[in-house]
């Protein structure tokens, strides 16, 4: 039961916290509890008993309020768990899950490590050959709209250019989320641990979400891939040498200082 003073109204007493609604309802039809009041105290009446009927409810049990989606709105994401990778800097990790850091046919192994409290969430993974690695780029910054495609000496036909930022797989982006497509090579539910193959992750990258691949949903061998068909329409020889020779100045230049730095030391 709520009760209130309220001006000319001495006390409004309303049972089974009625929503704003059935308080209006209760207006139109000349319900006792608010047919002695002026239309602005009805109001005030409606909007405080509603105030309060909402915080009576405890949160899991309010009804779910959509939010109009808008630029300015924000959503939070924690991470699951952390990748274990072989690569400390981005200037030898491969460009695709597919291709080698090397030239050879050897894939760097890595794990997914989950965070305590998702270890059950890998149960039955054992079955799948390849998951879907969701993960967030944290350490990159910025992204340009357009981007200059960088082609295999051996290219076809020359690429635009300038490519979309939403055609390309740029790493920069303006929310920097990668998705890999890993081999499971190993699931140790007691450990929540997934070893992998073909990781294409720095070490210490922040897991999102983990997928299983499914064929029959995420294979479309035929589907045509734009501007990267220009460089080699042959996917199956793209698949293991990729479009582009990206190189990166900058990251080279660390390297260089770093592998000095750790020669020193």
């Amino acid at each position: 039961l709520y009760s209130f003073s309220i001006q000319r109204f001495r006390h409004l007493t309303v049972p089974n916290c009625p929503s704003r609604l059935q308080l209006l309802s209760s207006r139109e039809t000349n319900s006792p509890f608010l047919r002695k009041c002026s239309n602005s105290e009805e109001d005030s009446i409606v909007d405080i008993v509603a105030e309060l009927a909402d915080e009576s409810i405890p949160q899991n049990k309010k009804p779910w309020k959509r939010v109009k989606t808008v630029p300015e709105l924000s959503w939070e994401v924690k991470p699951i768990g952390v990748v274990i990778s072989p690569y400390e800097t981005k200037l030898g990790v491969p460009k695709q899950a597919t291709i080698s850091a090397r030239n050879d046919t050897i894939f760097a192994d890595g794990k997914i490590v989950l965070f305590p409290g998702f270890e059950k969430c890998i149960h039955d993974l054992e079955g799948f050959d390849y998951i879907w690695v969701i993960s967030l780029m944290h350490l990159n910054r910025g992204f340009k709209q357009k981007i200059r495609p960088q082609p295999n000496p051996n290219a076809v036909i020359k690429p635009p250019a300038e490519v979309g930022l939403f055609s390309s797989r740029s790493p920069h982006r303006p929310n920097p989320i990668a998705l890999s497509a890993l081999r499971v090579l190993q699931v140790d539910r007691e450990r929540g641990e997934i070893l992998v193959r073909g990781i294409d992750l720095m070490n210490d990258t922040p897991v999102l979400d983990i997928k299983p691949y499914v064929a029959a949903f995420d294979a479309f061998p035929e589907a045509a891939a734009g501007w990267m068909d220009l460089i080699n329409p042959n996917a199956s020889e793209s698949r293991l040498t990729g479009y582009q020779t990206i190189r990166s100045p900058r990251g080279e230049r660390a390297a260089r200082f770093k592998r000095k730095a750790d020669t020193e030391t």
